[in-house]
């Protein structure tokens, strides 16, 4: 008897050692898009990986037509309309940009004739009110031209930044992210990375656009990259997996404020997987409706490893690391919160 706890000791000493192994090799393996998928793969095949593509698709896409989202999910459908983004990003300003890039130039010509009539080493002369005024004018002057760069050049990386400054905010892009992630690993689509801060972005070759996000490696969204047709299931997984962060941000706070590009990658992959003589508005809406129901039912089955999912994500962990927070949850079983709030 005094060595059993010993043996337990020893036990959980080995399959820690397995966990970190078992991260390592994934964290090592997503670098690139095959070897990814290839770790995937093997793990799940040699036992690593129990939870996996273990997750069942709640509902029947046959159910689409019929299906009320209310009902199913005991939320209004207007929960999973995420908040418009405003004017497409570009070259074309809004009249608000227009008119802050107005204020630049003139704040920049003030400053200019300023210097000419009143050089720096007399500012010292002003007093207290004049230089308060210039110094508000400078930080106001600088605030709008990082925001117009950002705008113009960077895709709002910054502001992205600023809004994560926000606990509020900054917990529904954990919850949102954290959606994406469960229900591809639920549904076997491999996850390759996962980015809350849009900053790093551009520095990691896997990002293709301007923002941070989840990274999942869906046959049937390469295929919608490629104008291709994908296999239905493929398409159906890809779906759930999209609405997953809309759905996370439903259950959390009763609606979505992110998620417009999640939405209209969505349209786009059901629409061209929609057969020309159902193809209609009711029908794509059918459709989302039935994705947004199905991810909401699959994140309230795993609620516990959503739960820890979203722990490690807020700690800033790995795709390995979050990955085995998944699988010790779900072996661990039970519920949490976050399910019996959805209830």
């Amino acid at each position: 008897m005094r060595k059993l706890p010993l043996v337990l000791l020893s036990i959980a000493t080995v399959c820690h050692a397995i966990e970190l192994s078992t991260a390592a090799t994934l964290d090592a393996a997503c670098a690139s898009r095959s070897a990814c998928i290839s770790a995937y793969s093997t793990l799940q095949q040699s036992g690593q990986l129990t939870a996996f593509g273990r997750g069942d698709m709640p509902l029947q896409p046959t159910l689409a037509k019929s299906l009320e989202l209310a009902k199913v999910t005991g939320l209004r459908a207007t929960a999973f309309a995420p908040k418009p983004r405003g004017e497409p990003r570009g070259l074309r300003l809004a009249p608000l940009e227009a008119a802050a890039a107005l204020l630049v130039g003139q704040l920049c010509f003030a400053s200019g004739a300023l210097m000419d009539e009143m050089p720096l080493r007399s500012l010292r002369e002003l007093e207290a009110p004049q230089l308060i005024s210039l110094a508000l004018s400078v930080l106001v002057g600088s605030a709008t031209v990082l925001f117009v760069l950002d705008k113009l050049l960077l895709q709002e990386r910054l502001l992205g930044v600023l809004r994560l400054i926000v606990p509020s905010r900054r917990e529904a892009v954990v919850r949102h992210e954290a959606g994406h992630f469960l229900c591809a690993y639920s549904l076997g689509v491999p996850v390759q990375a996962c980015r809350l801060n849009p900053l790093g972005a551009p520095f990691d070759p896997r990002w293709s656009e301007a923002s941070a996000g989840t990274i999942f490696l869906s046959p049937a969204i390469e295929c919608l990259q490629e104008g291709r047709r994908a296999d239905e299931d493929d398409v159906l997984r890809a779906a759930i997996v999209l609405a997953g962060g809309i759905a996370a941000e439903a259950l959390w706070a009763g609606s979505a404020e992110g998620g417009a590009a999640d939405e209209a990658t969505l349209r786009a992959l059901l629409t061209k997987h929609a057969a020309p003589a159902a193809l209609s508005e009711q029908v794509i809406r059918e459709r989302a409706r039935w994705a947004a129901a199905s991810a909401v039912l699959l994140l309230r089955q795993r609620a516990a490893a959503y739960d820890a999912l979203c722990d490690a994500m807020r700690k800033g962990r790995s795709v390995g690391e979050c990955v085995m927070a998944i699988e010790r949850a779900v072996q661990a079983g039970g519920s949490s919160m976050v399910e019996e709030v959805a209830k």
